[in-house]
């Protein structure tokens, strides 16, 4: 199994960071790609330019300490498990956002959490304007 985690320092307070990643049904604000985000319930149905579509599940949400975790469905890969999770915390006057992806088999760990690099990257220059 695979377990890799892409990290961002931004500066901006954690809470100010939170309001955007923390929103579950929020990526198509801000995620380049995302054409829509349709939130029903705890599932997130994805569309990404391209027309692929993607359906995530909430699993675990924690708003005190700023993270949740999500599973990945309908994704089309040879996937047996995989779960990702957000988390943003102080870091000094400003804040560190982390995108951690679990995954087994790991095949294609290396370029999902390239992508979530790159979301990472995107929060950063969204957030801090």
């Amino acid at each position: 199994m695979a377990i890799i985690q892409h990290e961002i320092s931004i500066n901006r307070t954690p809470d100010e960071v939170w309001a955007v990643l923390g929103e579950f049904g929020g990526l198509d604000t801000w995620m380049d790609g995302v054409e829509s985000c349709v939130v029903t319930g705890k599932t997130r149905d994805i569309e990404i330019a391209g027309g692929m579509k993607v359906s995530e599940d909430e699993v675990a949400r924690d708003d005190a300490n700023r993270s949740y975790s999500y599973t990945v469905n309908g994704h089309g890969l040879p996937v047996e498990k995989w779960l990702s999770t957000v988390a943003v915390e102080a870091q000094g006057d400003g804040s560190r956002a982390t995108w951690t992806l679990e995954m087994e088999p790991d095949d294609f760990a290396e370029g999902i959490a390239g992508i979530y690099k790159g979301a990472l990257d995107t929060l950063k220059a969204h957030v801090e304007g």
